[in-house]
């Protein structure tokens, strides 16, 4: 499956807020379960993206969806990272 369609859905400033959120909430509320995170940032990101355009069409949401759950990805690979770092 070729998967680099998805990139043109890839909103980048409602990824970075979503980001931003999720970083939040994981240094702010540590009880917050960080299996429901991905789930909270994709509906932040549609919602981020709806008020952004608008509008509320297919297209929009799938956009937010894509967005707020590729956050969760870049805050993973950053973690790898310094994990990778400092071993």
């Amino acid at each position: 499956m070729d998967t680099n369609i998805l990139y043109d859905y890839l909103n980048f400033i409602t990824a970075g807020m979503c980001l931003c959120i999720g970083y939040s909430l994981k240094e702010a509320f540590p009880e917050f379960p960080n299996r429901y995170i991905p789930l909270t940032l994709m509906l932040v990101g549609i919602v981020i993206n709806i008020t952004i355009s608008s509008s509320c069409s297919s297209e929009v949401v799938l956009s937010g969806m894509i967005s707020g759950l590729s956050s969760t990805g870049f805050y993973e690979v950053k973690q790898s990272i310094k994990n990778n770092d400092e071993k």
